[in-house]
């Protein structure tokens, strides 16, 4: 190896140890600084198919294993126009089921 290929890689290992204490250094600093803070929890809402309108429900479908799947509502658009079984035709869909939340006018968007 030439003698200024050598010198070139000896200051980049040079610029990058530098640059590896220097953070090693910052990081230290944040971890004296007691960067946890204690944080509360004060609300929380949510909004799932079969029901689970709030984090209760949510998790008593999800422990229960509740299946939550059921068939398009036809509310929401007519299946019939957009369904086929079969998976390979060109602009529909193959199932007629889906997860979807109740009341979706009052679904804060």
């Amino acid at each position: 190896m030439s003698n200024n290929l050598e010198q070139s890689y000896g200051k980049l290992i040079k610029m990058a140890s530098e640059k590896i204490a220097n953070l090693e250094k910052e990081l230290e600093g944040f971890k004296s600084k007691n960067q946890f803070e204690s944080i509360a929890i004060i609300g929380m809402g949510c909004r799932f198919p079969g029901g689970a309108d709030n984090p209760e429900s949510f998790w008593t479908l999800l422990s229960q294993g509740i299946n939550a799947i059921s068939e398009i509502p036809s509310e929401r658009w007519n299946i019939d126009q957009y369904y086929d079984p079969n998976p390979e035709t060109p602009g529909k869909m193959y199932t007629r089921y889906g997860g979807f939340v109740g009341q979706l006018q009052e679904f804060d968007s």
